[in-house]
């Protein structure tokens, strides 16, 4: 099968093929999984005053230093407001978390080591110069660089937007695909299919995931087994970003999909890969679109969407790492490769004494799917290696950083 080429190097050739997608200007809550397009960039200081990080008294350092000692509280100083207390020598003010410390100020004193009475504080314990205080600029200064483009906007982004004022963010528009499921045997899951039909699958399955990976998806439902129907949903792809078939790309006498492609011209970036499941995986541009011809398998359909789909869509977007997250897990579980191609087996993660493990479920090939719907990560076997239980491996979670699974 020297023919075949390793997932790796097909990677690579649609990250390659990708073109990145126009910005567009969104509010920060309709941008939620997209893409920045453009960096964060501080307005201001962060934080833009010395902010007390803790409740407690704001002091002068030296005036502790005979500690205990008992001062007059000169008045108090909430987040929100600028400091109007203005103590004296051996003074001090009552102070809250995120409230500005006001200029004759140097230190902050915890309230659990002091003690207030009558208009008199008690500071219990000395305390040093810049103690409890976060310094002006102490996170960034106006003008720095708070997040590159290419990162996803997670809730944790929004924040960070909001605090330099921005009302809208630049972000990549989302991937426009089309998805079509191919073959006589299917019919739709709301039908009652006779005893030589399956219900549609891959259709439903694929939409949820790319959908979670930031797509804007449109369902072309199920194709049948001919040039003419599998021609005419392939040549969407002018108007999609990406075309996805699942099915009709195996060696059988009714795959007709790498046929059409070649027959419209479209330029096979590969076709086969050194992998189980998805070997006949095709991948191509038509148009300027990307379109994937996957296996009709449902195991296979969604292991190679998430290894080629899934990067492709995250590149168009402009993510800065868009391949699926590789991380090193204990297996609990023996693996038997038996296959010269990489295995990706379906599996639990957990946890073994602390470190990341992950279980091998019960699995009967691409087309289990009940078994494969509870799998969290994938196992990468490499060719012809056994794997033992206790060893260390490399696993891909399903859905690692664009959503989940199916």
């Amino acid at each position: 099968m020297s023919w075949l080429i390793t997932y790796q190097r097909a990677q690579k050739r649609i990250l390659r093929a990708v073109e990145l997608l126009p910005a567009v200007k969104l509010p920060l809550d309709k941008a939620r999984g997209l893409v920045l397009a453009r960096d964060i960039v501080a307005d201001r200081d962060l934080p833009p005053f010395d902010r007390s990080a803790m409740d407690g008294y704001a002091v002068r350092a030296a005036d502790t230093a005979g500690a205990p000692v008992k001062m007059k509280v000169a008045g108090e100083i909430v987040p929100g407001r600028e400091p109007d207390a203005d103590a004296g020598p051996g003074e001090a003010a009552r102070i809250m978390t995120g409230a500005p410390v006001p200029p004759w100020a140097d230190a902050v004193q915890i309230v659990e080591v002091c003690r207030e009475s009558d208009g008199f504080v008690v500071i219990g314990e000395r305390v040093e110069p810049g103690r409890n205080i976060a310094p002006r600029g102490e996170d960034a200064s106006a003008g720095d660089v708070l997040l590159e483009a290419g990162a996803l906007v997670t809730p944790g982004v929004a924040a960070l937007a909001a605090s330099v004022g921005a009302v809208e963010i630049d972000v990549r528009r989302r991937p426009r695909v089309t998805i079509a499921a191919t073959g006589d045997e299917l019919v739709d899951r709301g039908s009652s299919p006779s005893p030589a039909q399956i219900r549609n699958a891959n259709g439903p399955s694929l939409a949820a995931r790319l959908q979670a990976a930031g797509a804007e998806v449109h369902d072309g439902g199920i194709t049948s087994d001919t040039r003419e129907e599998i021609s005419r949903v392939i040549s969407e792809g002018p108007s999609a970003d990406a075309v996805v078939l699942s099915g009709g790309v195996s060696k059988g006498r009714y795959d007709f999909v790498k046929d059409v492609l070649e027959e419209a011209g479209a330029d096979i970036l590969f076709s086969g890969v050194s992998m189980k499941p998805g070997k006949p995986t095709t991948a191509a541009m038509l148009g300027g679109s990307l379109v994937f011809a996957l296996p009709g398998n449902p195991v296979s359909c969604l292991v190679t969407a998430e290894l080629f789909v899934v990067p492709a869509l995250r590149a168009m977007m402009g993510m800065a790492s868009p391949l699926p997250l590789i991380i090193r897990a204990e297996l609990l579980g023996g693996i038997a490769a038996d296959s010269d191609r990489t295995f990706f087996y379906p599996a639990k993660l957990g946890w073994q004494d602390g470190v990341p493990g992950v279980t091998p479920v019960r699995y009967h090939g691409s087309g289990d799917f009940a078994d494969f719907a509870g799998a969290e990560a994938l196992v990468i076997v490499p060719p012809q290696r056994d794997l033992q239980r206790n060893e260390i491996v490399d696993i891909i979670p399903l859905g690692s950083a664009g959503g989940s699974l199916g």
